[in-house]
């Protein structure tokens, strides 16, 4: 009888389905199936990276689902694998503290695919980002607008005696200034804060205060255009309407000062490659959710 529960116990234990075993698939992107310990594993490679807060099961998934997707383009259009610029992140990862022992094979089939997803980026995405002339100007306009940067006087409680402290960043002020001042209009004194009261002189964005113009002087008296002199300044030293005028403006502008006229005009040159820098990172993040999209629609992916 003992002999016979034995060999029940064994048989079970042979036979029996190994749920424990059992590899389950989370998603399959095409015919490549990514399983739950996948997944899981690759939550752990995220967090050792030193993610602020935890990724979550969903967009761990989520993020393998596309770099599989980019994989398999790249696979299908020919963009070839950069293995110096594979040798270079790993090389980087180690000098930041990444021990040999946690470069796992999923570990380093993602950073593959990583690289890959890199230069998808560079050779097919990148090139069909273009800026227009509207996009510059609506750029310009919102800077106009982000008012970061201010110009205060400060006034004694009563009244007794003026400092003007010039151009400050709003982040500089103290927490209980800074409240006060970024809902203050131009022009305006406020209250009593800390035993003194502030007028904002003005307001602006940095970047446009940072900017030079140069400009040429003209005795009014002279024929337009024959200048005698030319000087370097700082938007900061316009007046806000002039300010304003000559930073949206394409060209020159005049200004009529007692017996001058000044012809000012901003290097559009720099400007521009300043505005492109603001602009570009939002087009490039536009442009790969549509190409993501793109491959959603032409690979099979089948969520479990």
């Amino acid at each position: 009888m003992t002999k016979l529960r034995y060999l029940i116990i064994f048989c079970f234990l042979c036979f029996a389905p190994c749920h424990s075993l059992e590899v389950k698939a989370a998603a399959l992107v095409g015919n490549v199936t990514i399983s739950n310990q996948d997944v899981r594993d690759y939550q752990e490679i995220l967090g050792m990276l030193g993610g602020k807060t935890a990724t979550s099961y969903k967009a761990a998934l989520q993020e393998m689902i596309d770099l599989e997707l980019y994989n398999q383009y790249a696979q299908k259009v020919g963009i070839r694998f950069s293995q110096q610029k594979y040798d270079a992140a790993i090389n980087r990862l180690k000098s930041l503290g990444v021990k040999e022992t946690s470069l796992t094979e999923l570990f380093r089939d993602c950073l593959k695919k990583q690289v890959l997803f890199a230069e998808v980026v560079e050779q097919v995405i990148k090139p069909r980002i273009q800026i227009s002339q509207e996009d510059l100007l609506n750029m310009k306009r919102s800077l106009l607008r982000n008012k970061n940067t201010v110009k205060l006087t400060k006034i004694d409680a009563d009244g007794s005696s003026r400092k003007d402290l010039g151009w400050m960043k709003l982040d500089e002020l103290a927490p209980e200034i800074k409240k006060t001042i970024s809902k203050l209009p131009v022009g305006k004194i406020s209250d009593p804060i800390e035993g003194s009261r502030f007028l904002v002189a003005d307001k602006e964005n940095e970047l446009i205060l940072d900017l030079d113009y140069k400009g040429e002087i003209s005795e009014k008296s002279k024929v337009v255009g024959f200048y005698k002199s030319m000087f370097f300044r700082k938007l900061s030293d316009l007046a806000p309407g002039e300010r304003k005028k000559l930073f949206l403006s394409t060209g020159s502008i005049e200004i009529k000062k007692n017996n001058l006229i000044l012809l000012i005009h901003l290097d559009m040159s720099d400007l521009h490659s300043r505005l492109v820098e603001l602009i570009y990172p939002a087009k490039l993040e536009k442009e790969i959710k549509k190409f993501s999209a793109d491959l959603h629609e032409n690979i099979r992916v089948v969520k479990y």
